[in-house]
């Protein structure tokens, strides 16, 4: 009799991402945080106009949702010379985001860096009735501890 062998997908759940520090004509000193979506190979991008990362548990701050980037945007830095992100842009933070959870308004990941390290939520608000902006809240997550 032949064994069976269950063939199990194994999901990678780490992607690229980048911290810009983000001097903007327009919108002033503020980061920009970027993650590559689990499929495909768009970035899905936020601008933290506070230009601040959370840094204890429980700490949020202003996250607004901007339109998708290509993959080019993980190894730039320059001068933007056109539109409303005219400005310079340095990396300030790159690595692998460890994805711990990814619906429709939240993503959970933890990064390790200079700027930001430790585990963060991503939450979106819902928008008010005619709201345009994008709103999302960047916190400081508690991580577990062995034990």
């Amino acid at each position: 009799m032949e064994e069976k062998t269950e063939i199990k997908k194994t999901f990678n759940r780490k992607t690229p991402y980048v911290i810009h520090e983000h001097l903007a004509k327009r919108a002033g000193r503020h980061y920009d945080l970027r993650i590559k979506r689990l499929k495909g190979n768009l970035l899905e991008s936020w601008a933290l106009p506070k230009a601040k990362f959370p840094q204890e548990f429980g700490e949020k701050t202003l996250a607004v949702r901007t339109n998708p980037h290509s993959r080019l945007w993980l190894y730039f830095e320059g001068e933007i010379t056109e539109g409303h992100g005219k400005g310079l842009v340095k990396i300030v933070q790159k690595g692998e985001a460890e994805i711990l959870g990814w619906g429709p308004t939240y993503i959970t990941f933890k990064i390790d860096g200079p700027v930001a390290s430790g585990k963060f939520t991503l939450i979106q608000f819902k928008p008010k009735k005619g709201e345009k902006i994008d709103t999302w809240i960047l916190i400081k997550s508690k991580e577990k501890t062995e034990g």
